[in-house]
């Protein structure tokens, strides 16, 4: 399974978000191994052949390169895990069997499994393939309960020679109880299963089971070989009360009614996959079908949430296309299953099956608001049964392959249907956010580390184990938000036409495979033909990012603008990690000029040598006057800029740039000019020019973040008071709001309501009929400022108008709360 989430860290005052939406992961920690084993003389002896791995799973760090990774050894292979469960909801326990056949990768007696935290009533060995309620021969074990590596050790009935097959069967218990967190009100994962029902505190709460898998989760709910380097087939056999269902991997082969009004439900995979790709859920839902070619979706809906679920999968059939098309292989298993289940952070991916928050689902109108948010979600977790299941990583260290290109790809599906202004400034924006975020708080890990115990964690402290180390890198941003940089990065070198061949390349070469990061590597040099070592170096198995000074100036002579580009970024002596000293690159620099003409710009593409000093020329026409320079069109570094620039010259880039994320950029930077420096010109035409870009045809996160920023500076912080705006301004306000677009209408009549001016009561009563609740919500809030004789009973009826989830009633509250009427 595959944790998804958004960014912790969302670009400023670009996009708006709504509570509870936002995603938190926890690190919990393993002990290491050793003690118990040396106990029972189970460590590796010079007797044993020098071919043989060890016996246990050790991570041996020696002689690690940037393409060898510390891996666990194992003495027999895993092929196949059948587990058959029951569930005792009051006690949260599961109980019942997980019956595993093995095959022998070396001479032995004894295998070590994986299990947290069981009760273990009896371990058998049986034939391959022996009959179904066979006796099996009774195996002794030592197992400490714990959830490190290899806690289980089985002692076998005789020695197995290499490639011998046999079936161990467990009987067992869960102990381990997956409690929600109380401090993260938007969910937490945790591991193993996590169990809800009614309670006297909570009756609303949903009856319901689901288990979270990546990394080290699935041992708390069955046994198995728990790490990424192996892959299994896999089926479950779960027995519910009705009418609660069960979600697995794979077909639902069968269902079975029992006498004692019970259903047992079978599901099975058939197709080898990692033991962190195993997804469980249970619960009541109705599934609600879609289809794509030869392909069922199934969309698992509460009972009384059907027509939401349907509006809110409704894109799911084009994401399924579109990323056949981009990946050139069809979406690659029989089923896809979607759940929607509660107090869960964001989504998780397992094979065939994806478990998502409850949160998705909204109304038809909700969800068309929240489509930024909720098509991220959805189009990552299907990504995934590309990048993590048809193709999953080898090592822990090299998640990147899975996460990162399921967050490229998820960011690939918003441009193709909402804009490429919406990836940058939603998606792109978002990851450069989190990623500086990390790096000041000393989280700074290469996206392929070398050893995961070395310098990744927060403040630079080592973590303690490798299973600390394992659950804090793959859970965390660097492999997710770091990596999706470094893919598009990769994306912007090659060109689109280029990596989108490296791209089916190398799923056609390593389907059904376990993967590095050198097989991407080697598919871009297949595909490319050129060595891009120097690129994987800096960027991959290194950390840091360049920190550029700049300075441009004329040169009247040759009539060129001469770039003058340092890098200072400093070497830190204390991180045990590999950094980048110095840079190298191609990088997109846009150039503006003014002729008689008027203001046009040219984006030209230079290499930067890996050197402190840099300089580039950029010619210039007789009768052209340098405007300004942006470095880095669109932002594709990862990267610090150190540039004065004017005020006059920030604004000139406000209303000339051909780059989003510079215009965004530009916007911030003279907003806190202009609070700093009300009365200066500069201020004044900041303000002249954000009407005109309110006003104007600018993408819409644009246009809204210009309204959220006026406000900023023109309203007071208390807004208790009415706030003074001039015509223009309020005339720029209500076009606003005669346009179409929820967010940025909500925006303009939330400022204009600042004014508690009643003349624009019925412009504000007109709205509270409106499709968005959140125009809604914002109509209700400035109908109450006005303090008009109209507002009570407008707001008294408004409940009655149909909402999702009580948000009219909400909006009500909130616009009597502003009313102040007895």
């Amino acid at each position: 399974m595959q944790m998804v989430c958004p960014p912790l860290n969302a670009a400023q005052n670009t996009t708006p978000l709504s509570t509870g939406r936002v995603r938190s992961c926890f690190v919990q920690s393993r002990v290491a191994v050793t003690r118990l084993l040396c106990a029972y003389g189970w460590l590796a002896t010079a007797a044993l052949a020098s071919a043989e791995p060890a016996i246990i799973s050790m991570h041996d760090t020696s002689n690690t390169t940037a393409t060898d990774a510390p891996t666990r050894h194992r003495l027999a292979a895993v092929e196949h895990v059948a587990v058959d469960l029951r569930f005792d909801e009051q006690l949260q326990r599961a109980r019942g069997s997980a019956r595993l056949t093995l095959s022998a990768l070396a001479r032995t007696d004894r295998i070590a499994l994986d299990a947290a935290h069981f009760e273990i009533e009896r371990i058998s060995l049986f034939a391959p393939r022996s009959r179904p309620g066979s006796r099996g021969k009774a195996l002794r074990f030592v197992y400490d309960g714990s959830a490190r590596d290899d806690a289980l050790h089985i002692s076998l009935d005789r020695a197995y020679d290499v490639g011998e097959r046999f079936d161990i069967e467990i009987a067992y218990q869960t102990t381990w109880r997956n409690e929600s967190d109380p401090a993260n009100t938007s969910g937490s994962t945790g591991k193993g299963l996590r169990f809800f029902r009614p309670t006297t505190t909570d009756p609303r709460k949903r009856r319901q089971i689901w288990a979270y898998g990546e990394p080290g989760g699935n041992r708390y709910w069955f046994p198995s070989y728990d790490a990424p380097n192996a892959l299994r087939t896999f089926e479950l056999r779960a027995t519910v009360p009705a009418p609660l269902i069960v979600i697995g991997n794979g077909k639902l082969k069968a269902t079975k009614r029992n006498a004692d009004g019970s259903r047992t439900f079978h599901w099975k995979l058939d197709m080898p996959q990692a033991n962190h790709r195993t997804t469980l859920a249970i619960g009541e839902y109705v599934d609600i079908p879609q289809k794509v070619g030869r392909v069922r979706l199934a969309n698992y809906a509460y009972p009384d949430e059907v027509q939401a679920t349907k509006d809110s999968v409704d894109r799911l059939p084009d994401m399924v296309r579109y990323f056949g098309d981009l990946t050139g292989r069809e979406f690659p298993y029989p089923t896809y299953s979607q759940v929607f289940v509660q107090d869960f952070p964001w989504g998780m991916a397992g094979t065939g099956m994806s478990i998502q928050t409850e949160n998705m689902v909204d109304d038809f109108g909700t969800h068309a608001d929240f489509l930024y948010l909720w098509d991220g979600l959805e189009a990552e977790s299907l990504a995934h049964q590309w990048f993590g299941n048809l193709i999953s990583q080898r090592h822990w260290r090299d998640t990147w392959l899975s996460r990162a290109f399921a967050r490229h790809l998820d960011g690939r599906y918003t441009q193709h249907k909402n804009g490429y202004s919406e990836y940058l400034l939603w998606y792109h924006s978002a990851d450069h956010a989190t990623v500086h975020t990390d790096w000041a708080d000393g989280i700074r890990w290469p996206v392929v580390p070398r050893d995961l115990l070395l310098g990744g964690s927060k403040k630079g402290e080592p973590a303690k184990t490798h299973s600390d180390a394992e659950y804090a890198f793959v859970t965390g941003n660097t492999p997710y938000a770091r990596g999706a940089l470094v893919m598009h990065m990769l994306r912007k070198h090659l060109g689109d036409e280029r990596w989108q061949r490296v791209i089916q390349h190398y799923v056609r070469a390593h389907a059904g495979r376990l993967v590095t990061t050198n097989d991407l590597r080697n598919a871009i040099e297949d595909v490319a033909g050129e060595s891009l070592g120097w690129f994987f170096d800096q960027w991959v198995y290194r950390t840091g990012h360049p920190i550029f000074e700049l300075a441009a100036s004329i040169d009247a002579t040759r009539r060129e603008v001469v770039l003058k580009i340092k890098q200072t970024q400093p070497i830190e002596n204390t991180l045990n990690i590999p950094q980048t000293a110095l840079f190298q690159g191609f990088v997109d620099i846009e150039i503006a000029t003014r002729s008689p003409t008027g203001v046009r710009s040219r984006v030209e593409r230079h290499w930067l040598d890996a050197k402190t000093d840099n300089t580039l020329n950029f010619a210039l026409q007789a009768d052209e006057a340098l405007v300004f320079v942006n470095f880095d069109f669109e932002q594709t570094w990862i990267k610090e800029v150190k540039q004065t620039r004017s005020p006059e010259e920030l604004i000139e880039v406000l209303r000339h740039t051909r780059d989003e994320l510079a215009r965004l950029a530009a916007m911030n930077e003279l907003s806190k000019f202009a609070k700093e420096n009300p009365s200066a010109p500069a201020s004044h035409d900041f303000q002249k020019t954000m009407r005109e870009i309110i006003e104007s045809e600018a993408y819409w996160r644009i246009r809204f973040n210009a309204t959220n920023q006026l406000r900023s500076l023109l309203a007071p912080a208390s807004e208790t008071k009415p706030v003074a705006l001039d015509a223009a301004m309020r005339e720029s306000l209500v076009k606003a709001i005669k346009r179409p677009g929820t967010w940025t209408r909500s925006a303009a009549i939330h400022f204009l309501g600042m004014t508690r001016d009643a003349q624009y009561v019925d412009l504000y009563l007109s709205y509270l009929r409106d499709p968005s609740d959140r125009v809604i919500n914002a109509a209700a809030i400035a109908l109450g400022r006005s303090g008009s004789p109209k507002a009570y009973q407008a707001l008294v009826d408004l409940p009655v108008h149909p909402s999702w989830k009580n948000q009219s009633l909400i909006s009500a509250l909130a616009g009597f709360k502003e009313l102040r009427d007895p």
